[in-house]
């Protein structure tokens, strides 16, 4: 999967390190999620190699997937980017 991230300190990070991040929502299955840096390190301590504080997570709502892997792709999940966008930038999108 590829996400395009919305946050400043992310799109930075991937430029930096001229890679893909991966990130997931922080906590376990079925818990709330984290929202700061501390409750990341509750739910997950020394299993993390790093935790990079950015600030606590103003939330929203989740991201869209497309199915790239189908011909044609198709949308897997709504999310926060309109249909008419998501068409837009992949016109033979089933949804």
């Amino acid at each position: 999967g590829l996400r395009v991230e919305g946050l400043p300190l992310v799109r930075l990070l991937a430029r930096l390190t001229d890679r893909g991040l991966t990130g997931t929502s922080a906590n376990p299955g079925g818990a709330p999620p984290a929202v700061t840096a501390d409750e990341v390190l509750d739910y997950f301590g020394a299993a993390l190699d790093m935790v990079i504080d950015g600030g606590p997570a103003s939330g929203g709502p989740p991201s869209a997937i497309i199915d790239l892997a189908l011909d044609p792709p198709r949308l897997a999940r709504f999310g926060s980017l309109p249909v008419a966008d998501l068409l837009s930038a992949c016109p033979k999108l089933i949804i």
